[in-house]
């Protein structure tokens, strides 16, 4: 905690916002999965919208 979000004295906040380095690593592996499942519904999202409007639209010509 830096700056403004500096702890006071007698403030627990840095005791329980801290990650253990095993927690931390933990969290950014579930961060990384969490978002590759996004990007990959996006993109299937984005694919699906898109054949679909080339099929309304008749296909490309």
């Amino acid at each position: 905690m830096s700056g403004s979000h500096r702890a006071a004295p007698g403030d627990d906040a840095r005791w329980w916002a801290t990650l253990t380095p095993d927690a931390l690593e933990d969290e950014i592996r579930s961060n990384r999965r969490s978002e590759r499942r996004l990007l990959v519904v996006v993109a299937l999202v984005s694919l699906a919208i898109t054949v679909a409007a080339l099929l309304l639209h008749g296909g490309v010509a």
